[in-house]
């Protein structure tokens, strides 16, 4: 993984990552930002 990727980024990844989760799991209440 990239170590230089910039904050906004990674929390941009990691929110990709738990609405891919939170959607397997059936859940469709999100922060939409």
């Amino acid at each position: 993984m990239n170590s230089h990727l910039h904050k906004r980024d990674f929390i941009m990844m990691y929110w990709a990552k738990i609405q891919s989760n939170c959607d397997m799991l059936g859940i469709k209440e999100m922060p939409n930002e």
